[in-house]
């Protein structure tokens, strides 16, 4: 299968590819009515290349502004923070064990970590679950 990481969502429409078949990515919350609270479920391990995530969380942090509140939640393998040998240091707040599985939108970002995240099979079935059951991936 195709390894279900790496995909700017938010800014285009792209289908991504997951062991139990293809979703669509939206062209992004064109409901007339904003949700009561945005959940947002960023995907964070080691050597995640930020820019997939900080762009479009910087992008959805408006809908905060405009009077939709928006949670978001960093999703990894354990929480704390990433490895020492990750650039940029991030924060996840959430195991994928404990971690919801639906979510408003689930961003799942790319970078050299992706070898080691679809070798974890636990965190792979969360990844495929919560994008079967998100609204917007």
């Amino acid at each position: 299968p195709a390894i279900p990481l790496g995909y700017a969502v938010i800014l285009s429409p792209v289908v991504a590819q997951f062991p139990g078949g293809k979703f669509q990515c939206a062209a992004f919350l064109n409901t007339t009515e904003p949700p009561a609270e945005l959940l947002v479920g960023v995907v964070i391990f080691d050597k995640v290349t930020s820019l997939d995530h900080v762009g479009p969380s910087t992008y959805l942090e408006m809908f905060d502004w405009s009077g939709s509140p928006v949670r978001f939640i960093t999703i990894g393998a354990r929480t704390g923070g990433t490895g020492p040998d990750s650039y940029l240091p991030q924060h996840m707040t959430v195991s994928y064990k404990d971690a919801p599985t639906k979510l408003d939108v689930l961003l799942i970002p790319g970078g050299l970590g992706t070898a080691g995240v679809v070798k974890d099979a636990g965190f792979m079935k969360y990844l495929t679950t919560a994008a079967e059951q998100s609204k917007h991936v």
